[in-house]
């Protein structure tokens, strides 16, 4: 919860009691414990070594949460990025888990600055520019994180045809946006991210 206040600014809102924090609680500050008990929020312990926090807390929401949805909702990960390397690379591992981990709906990582979220195998139209929520920004990168891709793109200012992309070779980081709508066409999973863009509210 102690990472979750610069997102009142991003979201221009502030933080609303929370249903439940889960997950093995080591890092668990003190004062926020005692902000969760003080607003009725649920402390529930998993002490289990084998999993993350992060997948924890996607396990969680399927059995309690999707049994009483609808439609299943998508997951947005809050201040998941930024502090210690493994623990980002985990989240962006798990991100690219996401189709098994959570087959039911979406997870998309948000921090104060991006949006990341995985784009499968195929073809896919991401609405990048909206006057009516005007939130993304115009920097993109498509990243091979898992394994090599060829990728063709359309709306970027500057777009591929048929690319190929790894780790240890090209890798397409800080594009720009052209178009309202954009199109990646990738040959294996890559992960899509574009920053958010965060002006101050008037």
């Amino acid at each position: 919860l102690h990472t979750l206040f610069p997102y009142t600014t991003l979201f221009r809102s502030p933080i609303q009691p929370l249903d439940v924090i889960h997950g093995d609680l080591d890092s668990l500050h003190q004062t926020t414990r005692s902000w969760a008990v003080a607003h009725s929020t649920e402390v529930v312990l998993d002490p289990s070594q084998e999993s993350t926090d992060f997948t924890k807390c996607i396990s969680y929401i399927s059995q309690h949460y999707l049994p009483k949805c609808d439609s299943a909702p998508d997951i947005l990960v809050l201040g998941g990025l930024g502090g210690r390397v493994d623990q980002g690379v985990s989240v962006l591992h798990h991100l690219y888990k996401a189709p098994q981990l959570y087959p039911e709906g979406r997870i998309y990582l948000v921090s104060t600055s991006a949006i990341t979220f995985l784009l499968t195998a195929g073809t896919h139209h991401i609405v990048v520019k909206n006057p009516q929520a005007p939130v993304l920004g115009n920097y993109v990168g498509i990243l091979p994180v898992g394994f090599p891709a060829r990728i063709t793109t359309s709306g970027l200012r500057w777009d591929v045809e048929d690319w190929d992309t790894r780790f240890g070779g090209q890798v397409s980081t800080s594009n720009m946006v052209r178009e309202a709508e954009i199109t990646v066409t990738t040959s294996a999973d890559v992960l899509f991210t574009i920053d958010l863009d965060v002006g101050e509210e008037e």
